[in-house]
């Protein structure tokens, strides 16, 4: 996952609590972006237990290989035994529009639910409310 991948909840390498933190270049070595998979547990280790994280990510998934995505699932899916765990998403895998979609894990029960289409370059943007059903133009 690229930089820009962020965790909100999670201090910020070598600051205060409080602070919040993603995988950033310039918390890498010599700027360097780094792997956000990678780094992804440990920021989630270091979330604060009182406070409810969101994994955000756009466009990120297309870049990954299933095994990366299903390691991605994984991952969040082991963090949700510790915290309250949300994972915002933009992605683009299938259909003609990108889907936002949040995630939520409370203990075992995983949730999904399309929030809106949109714009690959974010012209424009369709909220669905409760509109759950799909849409003749994926």
């Amino acid at each position: 996952m690229a930089t820009g991948a962020g965790v909100a909840g999670a201090p910020r390498a070598g600051g205060a609590p409080g602070e919040r933190a993603g995988a950033r270049a310039e918390d890498s070595p010599a700027g360097r972006p780094r792997d956000a998979l990678a780094c992804l547990p440990e920021l989630l280790r270091e979330a604060r237990r009182d406070a409810a994280v969101c994994v955000t990510h756009t466009h990120t998934l297309n870049q990954m290989s299933e095994d990366g995505r299903a390691a991605l699932t994984a991952v969040l899916s082991e963090s949700s035994r510790d915290l309250p765990l949300y994972r915002l998403s933009a992605e683009w895998l299938t259909g003609i529009h990108p889907l936002v979609e949040l995630t939520s894990w409370a203990g075992a029960n995983v949730t999904t639910r399309r929030l809106a289409f949109s714009d690959p370059h974010g012209r424009w943007i369709e909220w669905l409310g409760d509109r759950t059903a799909a849409r003749p133009f994926e």
